[in-house]
Formats: structure tokens, sequence, C-alpha cells
């Protein structure tokens, strides 16, 4: 019999809660350890079409990347978004565990993925942590098998991730061989730093505000904003993969994110 219990410890032998972020709300978020689970559900993040989904297709059990919950909740009312789909997942016995900043972090996690993904050599951590073990830690940094036009190597990153488009910041024709990436929001300017000091001659993410770019761009870096959502889907499939051989029906959500689109002029 396959439990929840059983669950959570293969996903926290993979990422260990202790490598999130202290902000972050990881792990059995809703469930009950000792309950046996046949079909899991996995997503990017909850919402409402996922809990549908889960409904619909007699899912007892979801895998997140993104928590539902990050902040204290006080009072579970219908009313309220979060609340209302808590409220559902708990009425319908569905359990959820989220695995976030600890994935990120983790070896073949989001970023090590989408850096293999993108064919890279000599990967390691953006800003190594060390404390958890070789190989762990923010973002990743790596090389490219030839050296590309950053205008080739965005093309490039579009086509191998499937984007309609890719934002960038630098001039095109820069040759690009060191390539720095953090999947999600990686606008943080210690991670820019990070990236400038590891001589990389591009820096990957999602979430790129106006002045990170300036700053980034005074620091000699180039950039290329693939979003957030694009960034780390990637992570979704990786999950179902680890566990198909384990014996439970597990499947990724057909549901798609939702991500701003662009009209064109």
């Amino acid at each position: 019999m396959k439990t929840v219990k059983w669950l959570t410890e293969i996903m926290e032998n993979w990422a260990p809660l202790s490598y999130a972020e202290s902000w972050d709300n990881v792990g059995l978020l809703i469930g009950d350890s000792n309950k046996e689970i046949k079909n899991v559900l996995v997503a990017l993040d909850v919402t409402d079409d996922v809990v549908e989904e889960a409904l619909e297709g007699g899912f007892d059990f979801i895998i997140s990347h993104h928590p539902i919950i990050y902040n204290p909740i006080s009072k579970l009312v219908a009313s309220d978004p979060i609340s209302k789909k808590i409220l559902m997942l708990i009425k319908h016995n569905i359990g959820l565990y989220s695995s976030h900043t600890n994935l990120d972090k983790a070896a073949y996690g989001v970023n090590d993925v989408l850096a293999l993904k993108l064919g890279l050599k000599n990967i390691s951590p953006l800003i190594p942590e060390e404390s958890h073990g070789e190989g762990i830690g923010i973002g990743r940094v790596g090389n490219l098998p030839e050296p590309k036009t950053l205008k080739n190597f965005a093309e490039y990153v579009k086509n191998i991730l499937g984007l309609s488009e890719v934002r960038y910041a630098g001039d095109l024709n820069t040759e690009i061989l060191t390539v720095g990436l953090c999947g999600g929001d990686g606008s943080n300017g210690s991670f820019l730093k990070a990236a400038a000091k590891r001589n990389c001659h591009v820096y990957i993410t999602g979430d790129l505000r106006y002045h990170m770019t300036h700053e980034a761009l005074d620091l000699g870096l180039n950039l290329l904003d693939i979003g957030h959502y694009n960034s780390e889907k990637i992570i979704v499939e990786t999950i179902v993969n680890r566990f198909k051989k384990e014996g439970i029906n597990i499947k990724a959500t057909k549901t798609k994110g939702k991500v701003l689109k662009v009209i064109q002029s």
C-alpha cells in the first residue's frame, strides 16, 4: 500500500525540507500521512482549474511546486479564494504536498533540469549552499558546448523550451559561452551579482523588473527573461517521471499556467 508518508519520504529524500528558504512553506500542507494514495496529480500551481481537474479525474493527492499557503491563515471561509480551494480539497479528501525552494536548490531539481535541458556543461550552483552538500544551492551556472551570439542563443532557448517569445536586454552580437540561470523569480540583486562574479555572459530567469535590468547591464550581464511559469514548468514532468516506476497512477496536469499574453501590433 502506497501512503502519503511513503510519497513524502521520496520527495524529501530528493529535496529535503531543510533546503527551503525561511519564508517558504513546503511539505505536506493538507492530508493524513497514513492515508493510502492511488492517483496523484502534479501541477506547478494549485489553481481552481487544477482542483477541478483533480475532482473530475478521481485524484486523491496533488503534488505542487508552489505552495497554496504562504502566510498564516486565521480563518477558512468560502468567500476567500485560497480558503475555498483548501475547503474543497479537504471536503473531497484530496491531500496536497508542495516542494518549492527546496526543489529549486536540489540536485536534479528545477534549476538542474533547466540547465540540462538547455544543454549546459560543467553545471554548478550559482550560489552554493555547502552546508547542504555539494551541488546544492540557488540557481545554476554552466557552459555551452560552443559559443553563440546572444541573438542565436535567445532563439535557441525559445525553441528548446517551446516559447512564443523571449525578452532580452544587452547586445545581440555578444558572444555567449557561460550561462547563469535561476528558475522562477530570479531578479534578486544578489543573484545578479553572483552571476556577474561567476563571469556569466548571460543570465536567464523570469520576472525581471525595470531597475533590476539596469543593474544587470551595469554589471556587464546580458539578460534573458523567459517568464516565471516557463522557467519552472519542466519540473512537473520531472516529478511525474520520478514516481512512474513506483506503481501508482501519476499524471501531469492538463491545465496550462496563466501567463501574460502579448498583443502584436
